[in-house]
């Protein structure tokens, strides 16, 4: 067992990071030489917000006042919320009333860097007693970590796994006893109890199964843990002991109980599958968008006499994931999906023993963003935009409604109380007394100093006082004085100064009377960014394939749609997240296949150029390809895609596959078209099962990022095929997240193929 002790001194930090700077502003002090200063930054899929801390020039040592929740779970065994974000890790403190770091555990006030981008979550243990998380190994990989919340160790699990950013990358057991993650599509399990007796077998040796986190689901049945595992088309049933077998002397679940069967080969690269609360139902999701409900019956080769009968099925509007589940004890389900690009939501229940026990029914919620279940289960609670509804879970009337501005999560604290994290305050509803309190803030509008030194906090043109012995806040009249800002006592004087080459603007300096020299409040660390070339690469002037090389340090991500439509909603959001405009080449077939795919695209403000009318092979002998063909073709192109938008295509394309050659160019050039083509092949459109030459260029998404990493230069344009035409194990637009981070984190803005055609000139 290895003991890992945090006692981090950051003296010369040097790490990659993205164009997004933290700036530290609203600096200020009081008599006391207590000190306030806020931190600012981007953050995918939420935006921009700002965290206020205080400390003392005395010692040095800050801490949180606002908690924006970026990742929150509540922890019904020991009634406490857990706030995450890139600032540290938090918890309630007693009755909600506030928010406290979880000690000993990595955080910036502590010393750590603050990171931009996205965050791995942890993943608390049921129990509430140990946590896991992860350390970033490269652009790809992380080691994965156990954090003992009672002790405060860290322990190294000498485990590696695909870093990924959203989900979970590991479940646990209902009993909090083992946990099971996945790596390179195979799953494993850790067994605390073999950690904690140093008699952890070697990885080999803990194979559950093929497929991923997706394929399995757990159960607390009869105060066991029971694991249930999809693989093609049979449903397993495993309790604690099965795993430890059947990963030991097979390696597979071929010998293990089968519990169900469903009519078709489980795909855990698109498919997800989730068991009911007694086990006796199933719900798979196929491609992220077909719900199907089904019994958990493995005897489905006669009938028997048995009454055959539909199943439930609902098919979502592909641009729609699901998001949420929730399934009662008594069988009724409530299923959130939504598309995040577009802020569009919908709500979905199943009841076995209502009216209507074979359809999925549609309820009347609209922008919906979470929802959670009450402890008895008789009534739910939906966050909108605005607000907070109460209904009854078996008629769905309402019962109450709150007001609530950007509520960003949910939890019934008790049976009666619900605390909404919000992105700008949380607060606990009490619906029995109709009664609410203030829990934490997220954000704030202005702060400062009273007369007599306290912390003030303006929020909504209401201004509260921190109580700095109980962490909480009060409301005070509207004509509480804050004096100006001071930024220095009789024995200090603290200030911003810039922070150059680093990932933050700028860095807090305190200084002590008398001294010659000031100190650094934290360090800012170092940024590390690819350098330019020494001189500029030349373009042939015919084909456009990257930008200046000495300009700026930018490259377009363009995305290729040629049949498929799986994988573009994941594509929109995860651009929408980082607030990205980038590159999209559409073709004929495309366009009348998913017109509505392509009125999304266009909406959502990205360029669209075309790639010809149809998708075939230029080569080809049996086409007699020359210029009054290409300019019919990319005529044709032009009218597919007005028609179904109302917007002209940009007058830039490449052939499908990239083919060139002078007729093409010529054609196209007389058309007043741009051929954009490219720095390098990426290799995603390669299918596991290309076979010769083909065969030997195939590689996993995360090796093909680590491909782009390397041949990538300023003005690169960076070609990403979307759909799951070709058969592989994973596919880059399904990490396009990692793809992004890894870009900024050398120093690249992404921008479009027109901006870079615009930077060259």
């Amino acid at each position: 067992m290895k003991r890992l002790f945090f006692a981090t001194v950051l003296l010369c930090l040097t790490i990659t990071g993205a164009f997004s700077e933290v700036l530290f502003s609203h600096i200020n002090m009081n008599s006391e030489n207590l000190f306030l200063f806020s931190a600012a930054e981007f953050f995918p899929g939420y935006g921009d917000f700002q965290t206020l801390f205080t400390g003392s020039a005395d010692d040095g040592d800050f801490y949180p006042l606002t908690f924006f929740p970026e990742k929150s779970w509540f922890n019904r065994e020991t009634e406490k919320l857990y706030v995450q974000n890139r600032f540290g890790l938090y918890v309630s403190r007693p009755g909600f009333k506030g928010m406290t770091p979880v000690a000993s555990f990595p955080s910036f006030a502590d010393g750590e860097y603050i990171k931009d981008g996205k965050i791995p979550p942890v993943v608390l243990s049921p129990d509430g007693t140990k946590i896991l998380y992860v350390k970033v190994l490269s652009r790809v990989s992380a080691g994965l970590y156990l954090f003992d919340i009672q002790s405060g160790e860290h322990f190294n699990l000498e485990t590696t796994i695909d870093l990924q950013y959203e989900g979970e990358y590991a479940l646990w057991s209902p009993d909090s006893q083992m946990f099971i993650y996945s790596r390179e599509e195979k799953l494993y399990y850790f067994s605390l109890e073999q950690f904690e007796e140093n008699r952890v077998l070697n990885e080999p040796l803990r194979v559950v199964g093929e497929g991923k986190l997706n394929s399995i689901s757990w159960n607390e049945e009869e105060e066991s843990s029971i694991l249930y595992f999809i693989n093609k088309g049979i449903v397993y049933r495993l309790n604690s002991s099965d795993i430890f077998t059947r990963s030991l002397y097979s390696g597979e679940f071929n010998m293990s109980s089968v519990t169900g069967r469903v009519p078709f080969d489980f795909d855990s690269r698109s498919d997800s599958f989730t068991i009911s609360p007694d086990g006796m139902r199933g719900l798979v999701i196929r491609k992220g968008g077909d719900l199907i409900l089904y019994d958990m019956n493995k005897t489905d080769y006669r009938a028997d006499g048995k009454r055959v009968r539909s199943l439930p099925y609902l098919q979502l509007p592909r641009s729609m994931k699901v998001k949420q589940i929730l399934w009662a004890e008594s069988g009724k389900l409530a299923i959130l999906a939504s598309n995040r690009n577009s802020g569009e939501s919908m709500v979905f229940t199943h009841d076995p023993k209502g009216d209507s026990p074979l359809e999925f029914v549609q309820t009347v919620d609209r922008g919906i963003v979470a929802m959670s279940l009450s402890p008895l289960e008789d009534r739910i609670v939906l966050a909108g935009e605005e607000g907070v509804t109460l209904r009854t879970f078996t008629s769905w009337s309402v019962l109450a409604y709150r007001v609530h501005s950007s509520p960003v999560n949910l939890f019934w604290v008790d049976n009666y109380s619900v605390l909404v994290a919000g992105a700008r305050n949380s607060l606990v509803y009490n619906f029995r007394d109709d009664t609410s309190y203030l829990s934490f803030f997220s954000q704030f509008d202005s702060t400062g100093f009273t007369k007599d030194g306290r912390i003030v906090l303006r929020q909504d043109d209401v201004k509260y006082l921190y109580n700095e012995y109980d962490g909480t806040w009060t409301s005070t009249g509207r004509y509480t004085t804050v004096v100006d800002p001071v930024t220095f006592t009789e024995d200090f004087r603290i200030y911003s100064e810039t922070a150059p080459s680093s990932l933050y603007s700028n860095r807090i300096m305190i200084k002590e009377a008398g001294s010659l020299q000031s100190r650094p409040l934290f360090e800012a660390p170092t940024a590390v960014y690819d350098p330019f070339p020494e001189k500029e690469e030349a373009s042939d002037g015919i084909v456009f394939s990257h930008g200046s090389r000495v300009r700026a340090r930018e490259v377009a991500l363009v995305f290729n749609l040629t049949n498929s439509v799986e994988g573009l909603p994941e594509v929109l959001n995860v651009l929408s997240d980082y607030r990205i405009r980038s590159t999209f080449f559409v073709n004929g077939e495309f366009i009348r296949r998913h017109p509505d795919a392509v009125v999304e695209l266009e909406k959502s403000g990205h360029e669209v150029g075309s790639m010809f009318y149809a998708d075939f092979d230029m080569t080809d002998s049996r086409f007699n390809i020359d210029e009054d063909y290409i300019r019919q073709g990319l005529s044709y192109n032009e009218e597919e895609y007005f028609s179904a938008t109302g917007r002209e295509l940009e007058p830039f394309w490449h052939a499908p596959y990239y083919f060139e050659n002078s007729t093409i160019i010529n054609a196209s050039a007389k058309q007043s078209y741009i051929y954009v083509g490219r720095d390098f092949d990426t290799l995603d459109w390669i299918p596991k099962d290309g076979g010769g030459v083909l065969g030997n260029l195939y590689l996993r998404g995360s090796d093909i990022i680590e491909r782009i990493m390397k041949f990538k230069k300023p003005g690169s344009i960076i070609p990403v095929t979307i759909g799951k035409e070709a058969y592989r194990d994973d596919y880059l637009f399904d990490k396009l997240d990692l793809l992004i981070e890894a870009l900024t984190a050398s120093g690249y803005e992404l921008v479009t193929v027109s901006d870079l055609i615009g930077n060259s000139r």
